[in-house]
């Protein structure tokens, strides 16, 4: 069984070694030619480049000529355009002038007409005139008759006037006298009653006087206590404020000192943390001292490397790094065999080179001494580093004869004086055992690096100690500041109760002096009272005895009066109806002058709206006359510019015409250049092929060589685990079986193996894990099922959603087209607008674009249209959306305010429309909008400060 194990396992492994050197050869080749192939497609890349600036100079040429071809046809379109409208406006200039000669025809023959007609006006107003004259002398002599009978009546009616007058006096003066007794004896009577209250009104004002003088005093004294007592709390908040504001001003300095160490920290945190990790994952050496390292966790022997063993003294860092050099990056093992071993691992592994040092040196170095002028300026480096312990010696193989001097002069005299050392100096200098200087400017090792980081370490902890102390006494501030402004928020409260507090003492001695005030007036007015009482009974008793006389000398001019009343109205009856008489014969000769006159009247106005007419007709001609003349002139300038249009369209057609021309052959350049191009990237896209076939071979190559590797070790492992023994010691002393096949030997031993494993004891705990992950596997596999189940409803659902959607938005982006093919030409009076997909083939994920083609104009994008015509395409997009599906109200901010005066016009005719289906509210300033309104609210400020609503139902024309 051993033998044919051994045999079998040995036969195998030449055979994957013949199979490991024939394909790295084959590797070889490979990389050879996948060199070959990058260098190629470095020299066509560069071709490529050189064609692309070709190419982008010749399309910067060939976009500035079809700039300049655009400029020139955009002018011939419009100067086209304006010589299209010249001869437009030419032949509607003819047509308005024959309009107007057949106008000023017709205004001829009107005026002659209006002439004829105010002749005969005339005749009729002179008739008429006589005839008013005779008229109007008759009725100046009945009204000379009728006055004079009218003085007389006049003079009746006055004197009956004048006693009657009197007989009303004499009966109001006996009316009143009357009452003026019957008052006075009332007046009398309550007089005594109105004495006697107001004397004892009098005393209780005087009670309350008193009272109330004592009352405002205590008040007044309460308040300027008051008063006192606020001043103090005042002045006590002012100063916490000013604390307050000191305070703050402190805090926020701390804050932002704390703030700059908490920014300062975490950028040092930040840079340290990384170069920490770089130099944990040894990113500062080679490749093949990674790969030792990372090693370093299964192998003990790998101790350490020399840079992680050593640390300078202050100012000999760079001394230490130009000395070591490249030693710095040496690893420190357990002995030599384990370099070897190391070593020996990187050649198997590919994975790059790396410097060794035994631990156990049998050389030894030993310092000689130094004159003495030369103690104080060069010394041994071993005496400016400090070595970890245990590599004392190692270290000393490197440096035992290195001497550092402070500059490049001291180190020549120290080397002149030790030619067998080397001489290093603090700024980076080298003086080799030949002589060789070594230096210029500084450069950063591994050494430096290592610093850095220590230094980052150092500064990290004093920012996290200030942080900490920084945050500890603005914590400190803030309680300050807290205590403060609590203390300022008491003593504001204490302040505004106090406050409160004098207000309400000064209400209250103001409403005390106001009592004390209406008091004082009250007791004055009842002693103005008293006096007055008593001199009213004086006043009184002699009013009635005068009263009483004179009643009687009253009562006998009365009757004379009316005796006189009665003679003069028999005298006025007979007078009046004399009067009656001549007024009927005046009235009947007006009526007939007022006649006459309205006739008369009636002619003037007719004879002056003539004269107004034929007025008008002469100035009417000569207008005219002045429009004729100056169409005529306008006719000319145009005809003029027409001329001048044909001659410039000339100039730039042939312009234009040399432009495509130079542009054909521009383009044919730039096809030329660009088929040069597409063969260089077709030559490119061949050899990147073959380049990626290459690779791809490499890559295979190198996953069988891996698992060829793989197998070799597999194999030593599998001896070394059956027997216990290497494969290469047992190879020493044995011989293989070649005569017997591998295959032969692999069937025996199968069946020695089977042999063996009956042997061997059977494991009863099969069966239950068989059925345990069976039971595991038909769990997985359900929810597998599950999942699969669930993805396929998903995916019907996105489907499902998918279509409803792309049916829905295609059904709607049509009905807006349908519906905006109705309003834009209301809007616009003719042209029309319609919406476009970006992409038709993608409904769910294209954007939309909206065409407009205003009446007059080219088809062309929203984005290039005036303000107005922006404006009102919105509109009408709005509104065609609104129309499919509209809603019960519809609410509008000034939409038509950049609108004019007759698109404003065909923006309400279409509301109109909208407001059969739906209510629309609108806040609009402007006129030509509120008069479409059925009811209007407006908001007025009468008032500063006073809003107020007026609303006006224009369909009833009233104002709420």
């Amino acid at each position: 069984m051993f033998y044919l194990d051994v045999s079998a396992a040995l036969i195998r492994k030449e055979i994957i070694q013949k199979n490991i050197q024939k394909t790295h050869d084959l590797l070889n080749s490979l990389r050879n030619q996948d060199s070959e192939q990058a260098n190629r497609l470095k020299e066509l890349n560069h071709a490529i480049e050189t064609i692309q600036r070709e190419r982008l100079i010749k399309d910067n040429a060939i976009a500035e000529q079809r700039a300049r071809r655009f400029d020139i046809q955009r002018r011939i379109d419009k100067m086209e355009n304006d010589q299209s409208h010249g001869k437009k406006d030419l032949d509607r200039l003819t047509s308005e002038i024959r309009d107007i000669e057949n106008n000023q025809q017709d205004q001829g023959q009107r005026n002659l007409e209006i002439t004829t007609e105010m002749e005969r006006v005339s005749e009729e107003q002179c008739h008429l005139s006589e005839e008013s004259q005779e008229i109007q002398k008759l009725i100046r002599e009945e009204e000379h008759t009728s006055r004079q009978m009218r003085d007389e009546l006049d003079k009746l009616n006055n004197q009956l006037e004048t006693q009657k007058g009197s007989l009303m006096d004499l009966l109001a003066q006996e009316a009143r006298f009357k009452n003026v007794s019957k008052h006075a004896e009332q007046s009398k009577a309550s007089l005594d009653e109105r004495f006697q209250k107001t004397r004892a009104e009098e005393i209780q004002a005087k009670r309350r006087v008193t009272e109330l003088t004592n009352r405002s005093n205590a008040a007044q004294e309460t308040l300027e206590q008051l008063k006192d007592r606020n001043a103090e709390l005042e002045m006590s908040i002012d100063d916490l404020r000013s604390q307050l504001d000191q305070k703050r001003h402190q805090l926020s300095q701390q804050v932002k000192k704390v703030q700059n160490l908490d920014i300062n920290r975490s950028k040092i945190k930040s840079k340290y943390q990384t170069l920490k990790k770089m130099e944990e994952n040894h990113e500062w050496f080679k490749g093949g001292i990674k790969a030792i390292m990372a090693r370093q966790q299964v192998d003990k022997r790998i101790l350490s490397l020399v840079v992680d063993v050593i640390e300078p003294f202050r100012y000999y860092e760079e001394a230490l790094e130009v000395a070591l050099g490249e030693s710095l990056q040496f690893v420190i093992v357990q002995d030599a065999e384990t370099g070897c071993d190391a070593i020996e691992y990187l050649k198997t592994n590919n994975a790059g080179r790396s410097g060794f040092l035994p631990g156990k040196t049998v050389k030894k170095v030993s310092s000689s001494k130094l004159p003495g002028s030369l103690k104080n300026s060069v010394k041994p480096l071993m005496d400016c580093i400090s070595v970890k312990t245990g590599f004392e010696e190692t270290i000393q193989l490197l440096l035992g004869n290195v001497l550092v001097a402070k500059d490049i002069n001291d180190g020549l005299a120290a080397w002149k004086q030790y030619p067998d050392c080397r001489v290093v100096t603090q700024t980076g200098e080298s003086i080799s055992e030949k002589g060789i200087l070594i230096g210029g400017s500084k450069t950063e090792g591994i050494i430096a690096k290592k610093q850095e980081v220590k230094q980052l370490k150092a500064q990290l902890e004093e920012l996290e100690d200030a942080l900490i102390a920084g945050k500890m006494e603005q914590q400190t501030m803030e309680n300050a500041l807290k205590d403060i402004e609590i203390e300022l928020q008491q003593q504001t409260q204490v302040l505004g109760r106090q406050r409160n507090n004098e207000i309400e003492s000064e209400k209250q001695l103001y409403r005390l002096e106001e009592d004390l005030k209406h008091a004082k007036r009250n007791l004055d007015f009842l002693n103005d009272e008293c006096k007055r009482l008593t001199g009213e009974e004086t006043s009184i008793n002699e009013e009635i005895s005068k009263s009483d006389q004179a009643l009687i000398e009253l009562t006998k001019e009365i009757e004379n009066t009316q005796k006189k009343i009665t003679q003069i109205s028999t005298d006025l009856t007979k007078q009046a109806e004399q009067m009656e008489d001549y007024q009927n014969k005046v009235v009947d000769l007006k009526l007939h002058s007022t006649t006459i006159q309205a006739q008369l009247e009636n002619f003037t106005n007719t004879l002056r709206r003539l004269q107004t007419f034929e007025k008008e007709g002469l100035e009417r001609e000569k207008r005219f006359e002045e429009d004729i003349r100056e169409k005529t002139r306008q006719i000319s300038a145009i005809k003029k510019k027409i001329e001048e249009y044909s001659e410039y369209l000339d100039v730039q057609r042939s312009e234009i015409k040399q432009l495509e021309e130079n542009l054909s052959e521009s383009e044919a350049e730039f096809e030329a250049i660009a088929t040069k191009m597409k063969e260089n990237h077709e030559s490119v896209s061949k050899i990147k092929g073959a380049q990626e076939e290459t690779q791809q071979k490499i890559r295979t190559l190198e996953l069988e060589q891996s698992q060829r590797e793989l197998k070799l070790e597999n194999i030593d492992t599998r001896i070394k685990e059956r027997y216990e023994q290497e494969l290469s010691d047992i190879q020493k002393e044995f011989t293989v079986e070649k005569e017997m096949p591998l295959v032969e030997i692999d069937k025996e031993l199968t069946g020695c193996r089977k042999q063996i494993n009956q042997i061997g004891a059977v494991n009863m705990d099969a069966i239950n894990e068989f059925k345990e992950l069976e039971q595991r596997f038909e769990f997985l596999s359900r929810e597998q099922e599950d999942l699969l189940s669930a993805m396929s409803d998903l995916n019907k659902v996105i489907r499902k959603i998918n279509k409803i959607t792309r049916e829905r938005f295609v059904s709607t982006f049509n009905q807006i087209n349908e519906k905006l093919g109705e309003v834009f030409p209301q809007l616009f009076q003719g042209g029309s607008a319609k919406l476009m997909m970006t992409d038709p083939e993608k409904p769910l994920e294209t954007g939309v674009e909206f065409m407009v083609h205003p009446p007059g104009k080219r088809l062309t994008r929203l984005s290039l249209l005036s303000g107005g015509e922006k404006a009102l395409s919105a509109i009408a997009f709005i509104f065609s959306i609104f129309l499919i599906r509209p809603a019960a109200f519809c609410v509008m901010d000034e939409i038509d305010a950049p609108l004019d005066e007759a698109n404003v016009n065909r923006f309400n005719n279409l509301l109109k429309i909208i407001g059969q289906q739906s209510q629309i509210i609108m806040v609009t300033h402007n006129k030509g909008s509120m008069e479409f309104a059925d009811m209007l609210f407006g908001v007025t400020m009468e008032q500063k400060g006073v809003s107020k609503i007026v609303s006006v139902h224009l369909s009833s024309d009233t104002l709420n």
